[in-house]
């Protein structure tokens, strides 16, 4: 879990803006398999609406500390993190579907990462010369994350996000309409 929390970071931090093309996540299918996980589906107006509903103080806070205005500005988050009990729960092949639809699509592998039992990549979205898209797959033995972000904000506002000690469950506040 701690290379891909540390992977999801850097991949936020390159990223300098974020309009383009939601992934389709087919994975579903591995929530019943898994000890525990966590889907999240926003669309702009739904994180907008979670924005408008957090605290004045857990918005603006110390600064650095707070989450900046322009996370308004994501038009896709999805993030889906599954933790297996034993090995092999997932296949190889669920992410390369995931794969499969950055081939072509505007989306270019940037970081690589290759462990004995672990893998992470990273993919960038440009469009007309500036990044529109963030994709993270990290895959351990019992652990499986897979972070898309589509949307526009610059690497101060992506900074200021993964420093945040906010803690806060986004699937509460997705459920809130």
């Amino acid at each position: 879990m701690k290379i891909q929390l540390l992977t999801l970071a850097a991949a936020l931090v390159m990223t300098t803006a974020l309009p383009a093309q939601k992934l389709d996540l087919k994975l579903d299918h591995l929530i019943p398999l898994a000890k525990e996980h966590v889907v999240i589906d926003m669309d702009g107006a739904q994180i907008k609406a979670a924005l408008a509903a957090l605290p004045k103080d857990v918005k603006e806070g110390k600064p650095g500390k707070g989450i900046p205005a322009q996370a308004a500005n994501i038009d896709v988050l999805q993030v889906r993190t599954f933790e297996f009990e034993n090995e092999g729960a997932y296949k190889p092949s669920d992410l390369e579907d995931i794969r499969r639809q950055m081939g072509g699509t505007g989306w270019s592998k940037i970081v690589s990462v290759r462990e004995t039992k672990e893998t992470v990549d990273v993919f960038l979205m440009l469009k007309e010369g500036e990044a529109a898209g963030i994709a993270v797959l990290a895959a351990e033995p019992k652990e499986l994350t897979v972070v898309h972000i589509l949307g526009k904000l610059n690497v101060k506002d992506l900074q200021a996000m993964v420093n945040s000690k906010i803690a806060f469950d986004l699937a509460e506040l997705q459920n809130r309409k």
